[in-house]
């Protein structure tokens, strides 16, 4: 799908304006928009988002408290003054869909009242309708029809992939965790169906279990415990889901409060310093975990060895002594004896049969002379060769045991020099004149302890919820066992096993495109990040983990994400961002606000270049000021520009206006 155009009456600086946007061709498909800051090429953003959604999910502080109607029409109206955004969309068939939203103002001792209109179909007392083409007709679509078409269309949870604020990209990093991204990507993957699928199938498991009549006592009394813990279960999980969202929502003020001390003059090298500091420390302590994790494996591996040394070595002995005697391996083979007495023929071929006493009588005692060990030897030997290899691995054992200690001490002793120097910081952050800055500190130790509180609330859950889990699989399985004794329950127990089935084949779907998917968004964001950015020999390589952790390898081998500069972090985040918007499956047109500014004009021609190759297969507005869309970025872009746009504007005494016009016009 594309823009075909979007017009705007009395909306925030735009008091009638209609920009239209070509239809994108072979590979020109970038449009301009170039403004000056504050003349309103945010608000076109703004101005998407409350067509399509009834809010402004890109207002900056200045128009927080602003009204959304055009102060200089409200002003010149003698009646109600009527708010409209309408966006025209053609799809790949060229078929029309038309998104318009409408609210109307009257001034009331010169400040703008909404109209209560009855007939209001949103929240915000705005109507909000959608025209679609269906043949050659145009149909009318309303109410919650109407916001399910947006949301089958253009999810409101996928916005920020499509709709991108450039000034935002550089921070992207720091404000979203690993988890959170996680979560936009399951949204971002479309497996809501299946996770839908998931709890529909285990409500209907429940439902089966508690709907059975008649059942026999012990069943009976297994299914009301399974019940208990299941209930248990889901309270502990949505509690923990609850301390999840609170501890984010503490992570989010933590991290603007680490911002505004960087930004503080006396303070950005220390605060700067301070999250080098905790990040090493994180790591440390990620790294102290796999140590003793690993040396735990360890000795788990050689415990056979350690408690059953004496009789393995025994036992390795014992057979060592019947091969020096030569019993292991035997000389003649206990079945082959036994065949040719059965037979009553020799592989000379005498005649050893019952008739011929004498020569049977000979291979007679020699079956006897083979004894047990003998006919036993290649389970023996095999015996052998395997306990020799369990005492293999204790060579070197205490050298091991003692490097893990070493190494585990080693990390120990530098987090404690770490920490020692972290609270030597705090300390002179704290100490500083400013009231201002120790308020901030205040607020920022304070946050940093409710987060500590809340992590261990998390793992406090995360062991109930294991703990309920293994006794609800217990008496689940129970319960299955109790059901499998009666064919009364035949149906039933076909039905839960039939759930138990489809609810691994649905998870484990799951859990492969969302590794799928992780693996396509880190190829494409590490070929565009490479792109992007100019230094390509300075940076190694990108790598995304399972928890969606982002890190950019050094070319000596460290991670690197915290000493990006500021416009390779924008290119990383673009790069990725871009990612998600391309394996999303939705075929939408992307609009980007300010992508190049505060960036060096290297990194601005090199983005300017390979941004268009990126981008080859969507429509792509782009917002920018003056200072982004110099003569060379313009250069590297005018192979692929379908129209370039200037934003104007002018203020008066009583309001604002800006409109549209073609660039160098």
């Amino acid at each position: 799908m594309f823009i075909d155009y979007i017009t705007f009456k009395n909306y925030r600086q735009y008091r009638d304006e209609n920009i239209k946007f070509p239809i994108p061709k072979a590979k020109k498909n970038f449009i301009i928009l170039e403004g000056a800051n504050g003349s309103g090429k945010t608000n076109i953003l703004n101005a998407i988002d409350w067509c399509l959604y009834g809010e402004e999910l890109h207002l900056d502080k200045n128009n927080v408290s602003l009204p959304i109607v055009n102060t200089l029409s409200l002003k010149e109206s003698a009646k109600n003054c009527e708010v409209c955004v309408e966006i025209q969309m053609l799809d790949n068939e060229k078929r029309k869909i038309n998104f318009k939203r409408t609210l109307s103002f009257y001034s009331k001792d010169g400040k703008p009242e909404k109209v209560h209109d009855i007939i209001s179909n949103s929240p915000d007392g705005s109507n909000f309708t959608i025209l679609r083409q269906i043949g050659h007709d145009m149909k009318v679509i309303e109410g919650e029809d109407a916001r399910y078409i947006v949301q089958q269309l253009i999810p409101k949870s996928l916005e920020e992939y499509f709709l991108f604020d450039g000034e935002h990209l550089e921070r992207y990093f720091k404000e979203k965790s690993g988890e959170k991204i996680k979560e936009e990507v399951f949204k971002i993957s479309q497996l809501e169906l299946l996770e839908k699928v998931i709890e529909h199938l285990t409500a209907m498991e429940k439902e089966f279990l508690r709907t059975s009549k008649d059942l026999a006592p012990d069943v009976k009394e297994i299914e009301e415990r399974y019940k208990a813990y299941s209930d248990s279960l889901e309270k502990y999980e949505n509690e923990r889901e609850k301390l999840n969202e609170e501890k984010i929502k503490n992570e989010q003020i933590e991290k603007d409060l680490s911002e505004k001390l960087r930004n503080s003059p006396n303070i950005k090298e220390l605060q700067e310093e301070r999250e080098e500091i905790e990040d090493q420390m994180k790591k440390i302590e990620s790294e102290i975990k796999d140590l003793e994790s690993e040396k735990f494996d360890f000795l788990i591996e050689c415990a056979p060895a350690i408690f059953a040394n004496s009789s393995i070595n025994e036992t390795i002995k014992i057979i060592g002594g019947e091969e020096d005697a030569g019993n292991v391996p035997p000389n003649i083979d206990r079945q082959f004896l036994e065949k040719i007495l059965s037979k009553g023929t020799c592989i000379c071929g005498n005649d050893i049969s019952k008739d011929n006493i004498n020569d049977r009588k000979k291979v007679e005692n020699l079956l006897k002379s083979i004894n047990e060990i003998s006919s036993i030897s290649s389970e023996l030997l095999k015996l052998k060769e395997n306990l020799t290899g369990t005492m293999d691995i204790l060579k070197d054992f205490d050298k091991k045991r003692i490097n893990y200690g070493k190494l585990v001490k080693n990390r120990e002793k530098e987090y404690e020099i770490k920490g020692k120097r972290l609270k030597i910081i705090e300390s002179s952050i704290k100490s500083g004149n400013e009231k201002q800055i120790n308020e901030w500190e205040n607020q920022l130790e304070q946050v940093k302890k409710i987060i500590g509180d809340l992590r261990e609330e998390i793992g406090e859950h995360n062991a109930r919820i294991e703990q309920a889990q293994k006794q609800a699989d217990f008496l689940k399985s129970r319960l299955e066992d109790e059901l499998k004794k009666s064919k009364k329950y035949d149906e039933l127990r076909n039905i839960l096993s039939f759930c138990d089935e489809v609810l691994k084949i649905t998870d484990n779907i799951k859990n492969e495109i969302m590794q799928d998917t992780r693996r396509q968004i880190e190829e494409i964001t590490k070929k565009e990040f490479f792109n992007l950015i100019w230094k390509k020999k300075t940076w190694k390589d990108v790598k995304i983990n399972d928890n969606y952790d982002v890190s950019v390898v050094h070319q000596s081998g460290l991670e690197g994400l915290g000493s990006l500069s500021r416009g390779e972090t924008q290119a990383l985040a673009l790069a990725f961002v871009g990612a998600l918007s391309t394996v999303s499956g939705f075929d939408l047109p992307i609009v980007i606000d300010t992508p190049l500014g505060r960036i060096s004009s290297e990194v601005k021609k090199n983005i300017a270049e390979n941004l268009p190759n990126y981008l080859e297969n969507k429509q792509v507005i782009i917002l920018m000021t003056d200072e982004e869309y110099s003569d060379e970025v313009r250069k590297k872009l005018t192979s692929r520009l379908t129209k370039e746009y200037k934003i104007k504007f002018k203020e008066t005494d009583i309001g604002s206006e800006a409109w549209v016009e073609n660039y160098g016009k």
